[in-house]
């Protein structure tokens, strides 16, 4: 993995160009963390975590199909059975699919948590955090654009409407809808303090 990580960050590093962006969601889950030194040797990086509501991210997997199998998580997503993860899951995850959905992401926002404490101290690298919520609001995309030192076309922005909403592939009832809002509301999840604890226990993910 060191290998790979080597050789795609030191093209990039190698570039004239004075940005590089990358919004690929599996960057996160394939040990681009652990192998940044490759590319803050050359230039400062900024990791934006897009975070979202919990209950429309699970009703959106749930919509568009995904984590229905084994292939489909370790292809795309993590699995719960991975032994290399942070948040616990209980058994009950493994079968049932709200449940699946709500484990990754807290995983993932964990994992989110997890980096910037190992990274920290490290000045070339820089967090911001941004909720898909607010990315329909100029000042807030203006900001963001700001934060990562990116050039923008004017002072005042203009959001265009959504162009790629793609139909649902599955339809939730509204009482699945509703059992998505019980599961949550009882599930105890604190990114910071899992994020923490790993840290502190000497856990790694890469």
């Amino acid at each position: 993995m060191r290998g790979f990580w080597e050789q795609k960050l030191a093209r990039i590093a190698g570039t004239t160009s004075s940005h590089y962006l990358e919004t690929s969601h599996l960057l996160m889950k394939a040990g681009l963390a652990e192998n940044i030194d490759v590319l803050t040797a050359a230039g400062t990086v900024h990791f934006v975590v897009l975070e979202r509501d919990l209950a429309a991210t699970v009703r959106s997997y749930r919509r568009r199909g995904d984590l229905t199998n084994r292939v489909n998580m370790r292809l795309w997503c993590l699995d719960p059975d991975y032994p290399r993860k942070i948040v616990k899951a209980e058994p009950a995850m493994a079968r049932d699919r709200d449940d699946i959905c709500l484990w990754y992401i807290c995983e993932v926002m964990t994992r989110a948590a997890y980096y910037r404490r190992i990274l920290a101290g490290n000045e070339r690298v820089v967090f911001h955090y941004a909720s898909l919520e607010t990315l329909a609001d100029p000042a807030t995309v203006t900001a963001l654009l700001d934060g990562v030192q990116l050039p923008r076309p004017s002072a005042n922005l203009t959001i265009p409407g959504r162009v790629n909403e793609s139909s649902p592939n599955q339809r939730l009832t509204p009482d699945e809808a509703r059992r998505i809002d019980t599961v949550i509301a009882n599930y105890p999840f604190d990114a910071d303090a899992l994020a923490d604890d790993c840290v502190e226990k000497g856990g790694r993910l890469g």
